[in-house]
């Protein structure tokens, strides 16, 4: 699990703009990030994966954050596994 965290947060911001979605107002305006907060928070890890997820590609966000990445990250790939 600590591997995806680490592969979210240090691949996150090389992702082209094209992949990313919108943040700007989502964190206090909109209930949705709560709501996605509540469902995943199993766990404080869990919470902290999706918050990483979503600031790094908003409002684009897939149910699996590594989804999200390209198929060829090696990194991202170590962490599917």
């Amino acid at each position: 699990m600590l591997v995806i965290l680490i592969a979210v947060i240090t691949q996150g911001p090389r992702i082209p703009s094209e992949l990313r979605g919108a943040t700007k107002g989502s964190l206090v305006i909109e209930s949705g990030l709560f709501q996605a907060i509540g469902v995943i928070s199993f766990g404080q890890y869990n919470a902290i994966q999706g918050i990483a997820g979503f600031l790094t590609f908003g409002d684009k966000t897939k149910g699996n954050v590594l989804n999200n990445f390209p198929p060829d990250n090696i990194v991202v790939n170590i962490a599917r596994l």
